[in-house]
């Protein structure tokens, strides 16, 4: 018994010897079974967790192909991305093809799980496979209050610029020694759904802890924006200018900023986003280091964080007495182009306009969207050459140079729409005047 037993077990030795000399030899006929290409879609919320997203939230999904050491190449001309329940909101793939960004147009419902479905083609050992790929993700339980209103100050700071990583020794390190001042300059109530408008408006500040104003001839943005409870989605376009470690313009439409505003006016899970055209002529001498980053829409796409912190306006620019007009340049009772709006104040002796001068005054033409509700940006304007103000008789005057920012043109009026005239000295509103063409 025992020797048949050893005769059995040595038949079975020997053959498993020869199956794997057989195999290790690429013999019988396939050289074994290959590895199953393995996808993993990893969710990263930019505020919160995938249990508690906030409400303002960027997400974005991780792409992980391989297949033992090999990796696979995402197709991002396949990529299709769905939300249940459904919402409006669009998509990005990463230039190459490690993460794509879902930007909602509007706040996740609170106290909601969302599924999200994404599907793609991707190549992998010079084969073609296509995957769906399934998430899930649960928000904050509520919107919580609004902290901020019209007067309402913040300093923000660009801190991790995380895609595209290559670029961050270029960008990122210029981003984050910018302090950027922001204000509310107007807002609405909320509607029955929970939303309110504002329109913000900021640019590089002239001081890192308190600034007063935006750095003269430096980068302005103004932006219009939507609120629920703390959260905010601000929007708009901008031109960056950086000096180190290299000068740069950078051009981004949009040009996004979200998160929340906690009660003591931090700014917490905030999010930058934005997009550039890699052919912006003020990348031209850098096409070689960008030329990698590039999309196959021929964009490049920022994402990154921002941290702020509540800043406080001195508020003492118009006193009591002080007589403010304002004349659009060619009739603002008239459809058409408006070059440029003017600035006229009165001031008295309680005002600072008598012994101070803003750095850059801005003006901001603000309407109402006839389909949302919410305010939007019609017009800015810098101060021409025109501007003046004397001392001596107590008057200010300043002609805003007015540009449509959807088109970069001389701003066009529509007949019947209201247009209430903002304008900015030391970062905050000191009138607004409306008419209605």
């Amino acid at each position: 018994m025992k020797k048949n037993i050893f005769r059995f077990l040595g038949f079975a030795v020997a053959t498993l010897l020869v199956m794997t000399m057989v195999y290790s030899c690429g013999g019988g006929g396939g050289g074994g079974t290959p590895t199953e290409p393995t996808v993993i879609l990893t969710l990263q919320p930019s505020s919160g967790t995938v249990d508690a997203v906030g409400l303002s939230a960027l997400i974005t999904e991780g792409v992980s192909i391989t297949s033992g050491k090999t990796k696979g190449t995402l197709d991002p001309a396949t990529v299709n991305v769905s939300l249940d329940p459904g919402i409006q909101f669009t998509w990005s793939v990463s230039y190459d093809g490690t993460s794509i960004n879902i930007i909602p147009d509007s706040f996740l419902t609170a106290n909601t799980t969302f599924s999200v479905t994404t599907s793609f083609s991707y190549t992998l050992n010079n084969k073609l496979y296509s995957t769906i790929q399934y998430n899930k993700f649960t928000t904050v339980s509520s919107a919580g209050n609004i902290n901020a209103w019209p007067g309402s100050s913040f300093i923000v700071t660009i801190n991790n610029l995380s895609q595209p990583p290559g670029l961050s020794s270029i960008l990122g390190s210029g981003l984050s020694t910018i302090p950027i001042a922001v204000a509310v300059i107007t807002a609405t109530a909320s509607d029955s759904n929970g939303i309110g408008s504002m329109i913000l408006y900021g640019g590089m500040a002239d001081n890192s802890s308190s600034p007063a104003d935006v750095v003269p001839n430096s980068f302005t943005i103004p932006l219009g924006a939507i609120y629920e409870g703390s959260y905010f989605k601000a929007s708009g376009a901008v031109t960056l200018s950086l000096t180190s470690p290299v000068s740069i313009s950078v051009p981004l439409n949009p040009f996004e900023l979200s998160g929340e505003i906690a009660s003591d006016g931090s700014i917490q899970g905030g999010t930058v986003y934005g997009v550039v055209s890699c052919s912006a002529p003020g990348l031209a001498q850098y096409t070689s280091v960008i030329s990698p980053y590039c999309d196959t829409n021929g964009n490049l796409i920022l994402v990154g964080t921002i941290v702020g912190i509540q800043n406080a306006l001195k508020n003492n620019w118009i006193g009591s007495g002080d007589v403010v007009s304002t004349t659009p340049a060619n009739g603002a009772t008239n459809v058409g182009t408006i070059s440029s709006i003017t600035l006229g104040i009165n001031a008295t002796a309680t005002s600072n306009v008598t012994n101070t001068t803003a750095y850059q005054p801005f003006a901001i033409l603000a309407t109402t969207d006839t389909t949302t509700g919410y305010l939007k940006i019609a017009a800015t304007g810098i101060t021409s050459a025109a501007t003046s103000f004397s001392p001596v008789t107590d008057i200010f005057k300043g002609v805003f140079d007015l540009t449509d920012p959807a088109t970069s043109s001389i701003f066009t009026t529509k007949a019947g729409t209201v247009y209430n005239a903002y304008y900015l000295f030391n970062l905050e509103p000191i009138t607004a005047t409306t008419f209605t063409p």
